[in-house]
């Protein structure tokens, strides 16, 4: 998907079909770590970019996904939608992909990122200090 402000209704079936993928890889113990709106593709049932001609929704990109069993770290991901666990080197888990969504579904919305930086340094800061206007 694009990045962009998108009509409420178009953002949540979108976002409804997200979370019943992102449903299914914890359930069955596997966490994304990469989720962003670039990693969700939507496939239309014609041409027309509407919220009824929505076939389905792909998360794609799982090269930075793992089997978990209780909490995992390092530092993956794509820096605007990082948990701000992985900035201060703590120990995360499903919760990444939640925060994940988050963003996704605000700049699904809003059409910008909640916390944005023009560098790691002040994205990290944004995501561990701020609150989104």
């Amino acid at each position: 998907m694009q990045k962009g402000s998108l009509s409420n209704n178009f953002a949540r079936e979108v976002f409804k079909k997200i979370l019943i993928g992102v449903s299914h890889m914890h359930k069955n113990q596997f966490i994304h770590r990469d989720l962003k709106l670039e990693n969700v593709f939507v496939k239309f049932k014609s041409e027309e970019m509407i919220t009824d001609n929505i076939d389905d929704v792909k998360i794609v990109d799982l090269g930075f996904g793992s089997k978990i069993w209780s909490s995992v770290s390092g530092f993956m991901g794509t820096p605007n939608y990082i948990p701000p666990e992985v900035f201060e080197h703590q120990p995360y888990d499903f919760k990444f992909d939640m925060f994940s969504l988050g963003v996704i579904l605000y700049t699904m919305i809003c059409g910008e990122f909640p916390f944005a930086g023009n560098n790691l340094k002040q994205i990290s800061y944004a995501i561990k200090k701020k609150h989104p206007d």
